[in-house]
């Protein structure tokens, strides 16, 4: 999901406040979302701003995309002020369409102190058919009114108002930090079921990877106190006339002398200077300048009990929820509260004491009784906060709260269309019931099932199950022959056990590129690179489409390539010529000239892992078609005897004809399917063509159609005059895109829920066939088919409207990536529509 959040203020644990949008973001981000916070350059809550030069000017921090957007300077809370927040409102509506192309927003979040913000904010969610979500820090104009004296006819106070009364009709939610603002927000218009509470919070990691030392001053001035015997009352954050300081040191002036307290107030503010002024004459008051928020954690240990205040004022019967109060219950530090509220999360979490704001003898009188207690006492205390805050008030608990709660409907995520799930039905657990329930669950009559209703499928003179299409692919090799000094060629677009399986005998790879224009490697390149050592060739299909067998085939029969063939041996003398190992891990049921994969060229192996079109779980088969002078039945005896460690007989031969006894004829392998895989395979294969196949080729002209709109979109038609696929992978390229691109595409198609895949990653640009000397750079048409190939979902259970909406994702997300690029060309991307429209659909797993 794409969520675009306006915060006049944000800021970052470097930058300063506001913090609550950076840790949300974080969060967001680490679950697999995009997030965009769009921020004015400047702020006077930040301790560093940024350092920009243009409108729009972006900046990454920790994963969160921070929009910056110029605007002029302030110093206080005068007009000069809300001429800074006019100037970035004014900015953001200009620019409503630049914003829905940059962010292609599901969610966009007003979440500035003022309301005025949510004007654009519905503008943006209107025009990118997303949803509008107010965020209510601070009850404006409220606040203004309780705190600063504004008469509610001032035309700042008229305008505010307007602006809330909007926010509260427009938006589709609204998120309160404040649990008892639901009644004032219903009278000012506001439907009662919009609304949210999702409190500030903390981020556990982030204390506990703080390990910042305390700045020379506090920390030789902390040290000192504690010398003397002290216990330290301390509080850290702003010197505002709000935060009922003079209450605190009215108290600590009175108990000056008479305990063992010593009052610390660290931090900065507009009423600092008079509070050290008329303060400071006291031997039990210190005042430190504030610390960065990474030594806070270090500063709140040094304190033993901390205080929290607030002037009296009737909007906090709305509640409260400040950032201190979380930081002081996060340092397991008992708390006193001078505070009046709705709700009173200090007595909530029994983590210490609550008294009236402006009563200074009731402070007197519990601070006199927190200086009796013992160390224990106030560790007890100090432990029911974190507990409480940990259980309740963790970012990582609130980000997921937030997104569920603003949703009418489950929000994608990439979990919600998977890439290829196996279709696993009743019919299918029944006969694996069936073959557990019979005692025979290894090797035995089901694997025999499996594979003779597979030959009949392909067509084929033999199939021999095994447990992987690359335990298959090697076995041929090892039987014929292959091994050091000899060369196998394979193409560079495959999954790595196709060259694997030949390093594993010994010889050596030969990679060669791919056609032009499609997946499959090319005969030409072949041609090339035939040498005496060449034993087999390993073309193979690649996402259901198959290579160019006759021209291979006619290629290896040729003869000037049988008279340069070398023969190491029998079998290899037998057939006369380099063996053609088809690797059909991808082809299943594809058919090329009228005929079916498994019978096209001497060997095929089929793969049958979860994610094929056929599955046994785990497991391969090998397909025979080798000339009439081989004797399959033979073949398969003999390979039949190797992959169950070469005995002449295997346990179900034993075990049917009553006589244990059995001769080891090579030392083999272990590569046999048990009962249990081939029994989901006898139920595949038997479904295969009328519904597999069929369902699957839907899905893919399916897909077809919907990106025949779109020029970008580069596809292949699943049938031509010579072959049809199996339809087991939809392969999009995207025309003119970079590696780059296709990613930035792919983390967009995630984030709508959506799962994808590259197919693949060409051999010469992983690490094992790097240190073997193959550069990438020699294999243009496998990286140029690479760099803006995306695989998209196809699986038996995906539905219509699910492909459709694949589809559309997949759309949004060229268009957007596109937003960041506009340095290409500008045919890049370009479309048959006007306009891309997101469908709201059910997502059914």
């Amino acid at each position: 999901m794409n969520i675009l959040l306006i915060n006049h203020y944000a800021g970052s644990p470097k930058m300063g406040m506001e913090f609550r949008p950076f840790y949300l973001s974080r969060e967001w981000v680490r679950q697999g979302h995009n997030v965009y916070i769009i921020s004015a350059d400047y702020s006077h809550v930040r301790k560093k701003n940024p350092e920009v030069e243009n409108d729009f000017q972006t900046e990454q921090i920790e994963g969160v995309t921070y929009i910056w957007v110029k605007t002029r300077e302030y110093k206080s809370n005068g007009i000069s002020r809300l001429f800074n927040i006019f100037d970035f409102n004014k900015k953001l509506l200009l620019n409503v369409k630049k914003i829905v192309t940059i962010c292609n927003p599901d969610l966009v979040i007003a979440s500035s102190t003022y309301p005025y913000d949510n004007l654009v904010a519905h503008k943006i969610a209107k025009r990118a058919k997303a949803k509008h979500i107010y965020e209510v820090h601070d009850l404006w104009p409220l606040s203004p009114i309780e705190l600063y004296g504004y008469s509610k006819f001032h035309p700042f106070i008229l305008l505010t108002q307007y602006f809330e009364d909007y926010a509260y009709r427009k938006a589709h939610k609204v998120v309160s930090l404040l649990p008892k603002a639901k009644d004032y927000m219903v009278s000012r218009g506001m439907k009662p079921e919009k609304f949210i509470c999702i409190p500030n919070g903390v981020l556990k990691e982030d204390w506990e990877n703080c390990t910042d030392e305390l700045p020379y001053e506090h920390f030789s001035k902390i040290d000192n106190i504690k010398r003397k015997g002290k216990k330290i009352v301390g509080y850290a954050g702003s010197h505002g006339q709000a935060y009922s300081l003079n209450n605190l040191l009215d108290a600590a002036q009175k108990l000056e002398g008479e305990c063992s307290l010593h009052f610390v107030l660290v931090g900065s503010g507009l009423d600092k200077e008079n509070l050290v002024r008329k303060y400071s004459v006291l031997s039990n008051v210190s005042f430190l300048p504030p610390v960065e928020k990474s030594q806070i954690p270090e500063l709140l240990s040094k304190f033993d009990i901390c205080y929290l205040g607030l002037q009296p004022a009737s909007l906090f019967k709305f509640g409260i929820s400040p950032n201190k109060l979380m930081d002081y219950m996060m340092a397991s530090k008992p708390i006193i509260s001078a505070i009046d509220a709705g709700n009173n999360p200090v007595l909530e979490a029994k983590c210490g004491y609550s008294v009236k704001p402006d009563d200074v003898e009731a402070l007197v009188s519990v601070l006199k009784g927190v200086s009796f207690l013992s160390d224990l006492d106030l560790e007890i205390l100090g432990r029911n906060g974190r507990k409480y805050i940990l259980e309740n008030y963790e970012y990582k608990k609130l980000s997921r709260d937030f997104l569920k709660l603003v949703s009418d409907y489950s929000t994608p995520t990439f979990a919600n269309i998977p890439f290829s799930p196996p279709h696993i039905d009743q019919d299918i657990i029944d006969e694996v019931t069936n073959t557990l329930k019979s005692g025979w669950i290894t090797t035995g009559p089901k694997v025999k099932e499996f594979e003779k209703l597979l030959a009949e499928f392909c067509h084929s003179k033999g199939v021999l199950a095994v447990n992987s299409a690359t335990a298959g692919m090697e076995l041929v090799l090892r039987w014929f022959g292959v091994g050091p000094g000899d060369e196998v060629i394979v193409p560079a677009y495959t999954f790595t056990a196709t060259a694997s399986v030949v390093c594993h005998c010994g010889a050596k790879p030969v990679i060669v590129d791919i056609n032009k224009n499609d997946f499959v490697i090319s005969v030409n390149e072949i041609i090339k690179n035939i040498t005496p050592r060449t034993k087999v060739i390993m073309p193979v299909d690649i996402g259901g489409f198959t290579c160019d067998y006759d021209s291979i085939l006619k290629i290896v029969s040729s003869t000037n390539i049988v008279n340069q063939f070398s023969a190491n041996n029998d079998i290899q003398k037998k057939l006369g010529r380099i063996l053609v190992l088809a690797d059909a891990a991808h082809s299943l049921g594809a058919i090329y000239k009228g005929k079916r994969v498994g019978s096209l060229c001497d060997i095929s192996v089929f793969s049958f892992h979860a994610v094929k079109n056929l599955t046994t779980a785990e497991g391969g088969a090998i397909s025979f078609n080798l000339p009439d002078n081989f004797n399959q039945a033979e073949l398969y005896t003999k390979l039949n005897q190797i992959i169950l460690h070469g005995q002449s007989r295997d346990a179900f031969a034993k075990y049917a004809q009553g006589d244990w006894r059995y001769d080891v004829m090579s030392p083999g392998y272990k590569m046999n399917m048990t009962d249990i895989a081939a029994s989901i395979g006898v139920i595949e294969i038997k479904r295969y063509q009328e519904s597999t196949l069929k369902r699957r080729a839907e899905i893919y002209e399916r897909y077809l159609d919907n990106f025949s709109k779109y020029e970008w979109a580069i596809t292949k038609k699943s049938i031509d005059k010579d072959s049809a696929s199996s339809f087991h992978l939809f392969m999009l390229r995207i025309k003119d895109a970079s590696e780059e691109h296709r990613d930035r595409i792919i983390k967009q198609i995630f984030a709508k829920g959506v799962s994808a895949n590259v197919h693949f990653l060409p051999l010469p640009m992983l690490s094992a066939y790097k240190d073997l000397g193959f550069s990438i750079a020699d294999y243009p048409n496998a990286y140029n088919m690479y760099k803006n190939e995306i695989t998209l979902p196809l699986y038996f259970n995906l539905t219509n409207e699910q492909v459709d909406y694949v589809c559309n994702v997949v759309a949004q997300a060229v268009a957007f990536v596109k937003s960041d690029f506009m340095a290409i060309d500008d045919n890049f991307y370009k479309t048959k529509t006007v306009e891309v429209k997101e469908q709201e659909i059910l997502i059914n797993d």
